[in-house]
């Protein structure tokens, strides 16, 4: 299977919570028509793609000599692709919630840009 590199198995920074609540005003965080629920749909996608154990995916790395070793990367592989799905549903779930966010009038202009 092939894998990303280095540089795209990092979660991007831009789409964590912490940078949310930078770019939202202070009364976009005290008003209540502002409570959108995207810092905790981006801590949820964040946490799932923690969950991913990219090496377990790298058959060059794991270089099984033997069918029992073999066999135990399979099973590696499958349960590290269980969880490159879920975090791909988290994602997907942030994404949306994002652009949802976005046509939210009652924010900030800076925190609709986000």
């Amino acid at each position: 299977m092939t894998i990303p590199s280095e540089a795209f198995r990092n979660y991007p920074s831009v789409c964590t919570n912490t940078v949310w609540q930078k770019h939202k005003s202070f009364a976009d965080k005290a008003k209540s028509k502002t409570k959108t629920g995207l810092g905790e749909t981006l801590k949820a996608a964040e946490k799932a793609w923690a969950k991913i154990v990219w090496t377990d995916l790298d058959a060059k790395k794991l270089k099984a000599t033997t069918v029992t070793a073999a066999r135990a990367n399979e099973v590696k592989a499958k349960t590290a692709l269980v969880n490159v799905a879920n975090a791909k549903a988290t994602v997907t779930t942030a994404r949306a919630k994002a652009l949802e966010t976005k046509g939210n009038t009652a924010l900030s202009a800076g925190a609709r840009r986000r």
